[in-house]
C-alpha cells in the first residue's frame, strides 16, 4: 500500500521521485489528475506532493479540502518554478504544508520521503 502519493502529470520528474522514494524503501503512487488522486486517497498516506505548476490555483483551495477531509494528517508538499511566487502564495493560503522551488524540491527530495 502506498504512503507517499505524488500528482505529478510530467513521466520524467515522476520517475525521479519514484525511484528516490524507492531508495529509501517507501511506495510512491503516481497520479496524473485530481480525480486520480481522490480516488487514491486513504488515512495511511503520509505525504502528498504536487506539482503545482500544473494545477490551476484557483482550486488549490478545493484540492486541500479533499486530501484534509480523505486524510487529516497527511503532509502536502507543493513544488513549482521559482517565478511562481503568486502560485507559492496560493498555495500556503490554501493550506500547504511545504511550498519549494523545483530546485529546492530536487535537493532535498530524499528528506521530503524519508520515514
Amino acid at each position: 500500500m502506498p504512503t507517499i502519493i505524488a500528482l505529478v502529470p510530467d513521466m520524467i520528474f515522476a520517475s525521479r521521485i519514484t525511484a528516490a522514494a524507492s531508495d529509501l524503501a517507501q511506495v510512491c503512487t503516481v497520479v496524473r489528475s485530481p480525480e486520480a488522486l481522490s480516488a487514491a486517497l486513504n488515512t495511511s498516506i503520509t505525504r502528498i506532493i504536487i506539482d503545482l505548476d500544473a494545477q490551476p490555483g484557483a482550486e488549490l483551495d478545493q484540492l486541500v479540502k479533499l486530501i484534509r477531509k480523505a486524510a487529516p494528517t497527511t503532509q502536502i508538499i507543493g513544488f513549482l518554478p521559482h517565478v511562481r511566487a503568486d502560485l507559492a502564495d496560493a498555495a500556503r493560503t490554501a493550506g500547504f504544508d511545504r511550498v519549494l522551488a523545483r530546485s529546492a524540491f530536487v535537493q532535498q527530495l530524499p528528506d521530503l520521503l524519508s520515514p
